[in-house]
């Protein structure tokens, strides 16, 4: 990170507006736990947000279990899973790897027989739903075999329109009837300038792909999360990956060589 860059986001530590978004997500972990008493996982990929997001958990006396739902070798990346592991022994975590291919970007590409970012054609949507089926029902019955009470979620409300939505409607701590546990979102109202001032001013680790040259790291995704929508195209993510990512990126390419197709495309 550049000097410039550490200051500006030690300046922003210092607004109000910051200072009263991380006493409340610590407020919401506390709401959380004392109305849903009982363990309380956290989901983590190791990207910025869960880690601001595992740290609040801590300073707020959180001590449950961490989460990694691990996709595939490509949407995984080793630093990803290196620093999950590193943050877990840090803090004398238990963590959980929970193995969720069956709802990776990979095999709805190979089950449609063809790459895509954003289902478009009947069977396009058909097999997306069948992997987000498939996923929430793999989460939803481990944390039920966990017996969790809840699960914290790094989401922010400016990610998406969708996620904004989202969020408005259920609040940041919320239990949705085809869950079994309770679902809580402490970071729902920051940004991301209030991601990285949390993680300079407690010098947190964070990982390399953030420092890619010619990117806002605020808006760098640390995952191949394949199947997230046209804004995310359109903010030249395939670019990204490939350079950040060059080794995974050929991975994929050599199964699904159209991907090269998106270098540089702009989604409407």
């Amino acid at each position: 990170m550049q000097d410039w860059e550490r200051e500006t986001f030690l300046l922003h530590a210092r607004q109000e507006g910051y200072r009263r978004r991380k006493k409340e997500a610590k407020n919401i972990v506390k709401q959380a736990m004392a109305e849903y008493p009982g363990t309380w996982a956290v989901a983590y990929s190791g990207g910025k947000d869960s880690t601001v997001l595992l740290h609040i958990l801590l300073e707020a006396g959180w001590k449950g279990p961490m989460v990694l739902y691990y996709y595939s070798e490509i949407e995984n990346p080793p630093e990803n899973i290196e620093m999950v592991k590193r943050e877990s022994k840090e803090h004398g975590l238990e963590l959980h790897i929970l193995d969720c291919k069956e709802s990776s970007s990979l095999e709805a590409f190979r089950e449609a027989g063809h790459l895509f970012i954003y289902p478009a054609t009947k069977e396009e949507k058909r097999i997306v739903n069948i992997v987000d089926t498939a996923f929430r029902k793999k989460v939803d019955n481990f944390a039920h075999e966990m017996g969790f009470a809840g699960m914290f979620l790094g989401l922010r409300r400016d990610e998406s329109n969708r996620r904004a939505m989202s969020l408005a409607k259920t609040g940041p701590i919320y239990q949705t009837k085809s869950r079994n546990i309770a679902t809580s979102c402490p970071l729902h109202n920051w940004n991301g300038d209030d991601i990285w001032a949390y993680i300079v001013e407690n010098h947190l680790p964070y990982l390399a792909c953030y420092d890619t040259p010619g990117y806002d790291r605020r808006r760098l995704r640390n995952e191949i999360n394949l199947l997230c929508g046209k804004k995310s195209m359109s903010l030249g993510l395939m670019e990204q990956y490939k350079r950040t990512y060059p080794d995974l990126y050929k991975k994929l390419a050599i199964e699904f060589p159209e991907i090269d197709t998106w270098i540089g495309r702009e989604i409407k």
